[in-house]
């Protein structure tokens, strides 16, 4: 008898933790554990993917060269030219205007944003978008992670920017967490300009049509809901046209 116990004894020993972290799913399965993973978080961050710039030479029907992309992704594209011409035609299916943005009487930007479909574009031409000929150039983005359905744009600011060599997007306050803040900064700009982003902001496009519109792109993925400010610094102090705007990304489930 005094071995039987000490033999239940070791029994209890061996087997305590189990009995006390086990499920009874597994004593009623025969004593197999079953181990499951929870279910993935997914990112709340948005990132970039790839970007294409070009040109368009006295037309106001510019082609618009797209990076590739998958279902759900954000395409931005942004379009330069060297006169005060409106973008007040009809983009493509699934374009949306966000802005035109003036600079004087010499240049302008325009801004359109679209939600990538299941079979991608590479590129298409805007029939008759701009209202006279014009020579400027273009620039697509594209982003990932943002929410798939709505506008993805969180908050935006538009203006015309003086002469300087400290450029800045002024301030737009987020409503949430990990935005990303794109700025932009273009027109009728000088040959040969090339500009250095501020702290932390990396630059997409750089793009210069031999003073025929040039183009500044650059993004800064912001984690907490507040002010943002992007900053750039062109080589040649000048005027331009000027935007920021946040994406907002998938929530975090």
């Amino acid at each position: 008898m005094k071995q039987l116990l000490t033999y239940i004894t070791c029994l209890l020993w061996i087997w305590a933790p189990l009995l006390q972290s086990a499920p009874l799913s597994v004593f009623l399965g025969g004593g197999v554990i079953t181990e499951s993973s929870p279910p993935p978080v997914v990112s709340t961050n948005i990132s970039f993917t790839s970007s294409t710039a070009g040109s368009f030479s006295g037309t106001t029907s510019p082609n618009i060269a797209y990076p590739e992309t998958l279902e759900n992704d954000i395409l931005i594209v942004v379009l330069a030219g060297d006169t005060a011409t409106s973008s007040s035609g009809t983009p493509p299916t699934g374009w949306t205007k966000l802005n035109q943005v003036e600079h004087g009487t010499t240049g302008n930007i325009h801004i359109f944003w679209k939600r990538a479909a299941v079979t991608p574009v590479t590129s298409e031409v805007w029939t008759n978008l701009l209202s006279a000929a014009t020579t400027g150039i273009f620039a697509a983005l594209g982003y990932r992670g943002c929410i798939t359905t709505d506008s993805p744009i969180d908050v935006g600011l538009t203006g015309s920017q003086s002469g300087s060599i400290s450029w800045s997007t002024g301030s737009i306050t987020t409503t949430g967490t990990d935005r990303m803040a794109i700025g932009i900064f273009g027109g009728d700009l000088v040959s040969g300009i090339s500009f250095t982003w501020g702290a932390g902001i990396t630059e997409r496009i750089d793009y210069n049509n031999n003073g025929f519109g040039a183009l500044t792109i650059g993004d800064i993925l912001v984690p907490a809901a507040g002010s943002v400010t992007m900053t750039t610094a062109p080589t040649i102090s000048t005027t331009g046209a000027r935007a920021i705007y946040a994406l907002k990304p998938i929530p975090a489930s």
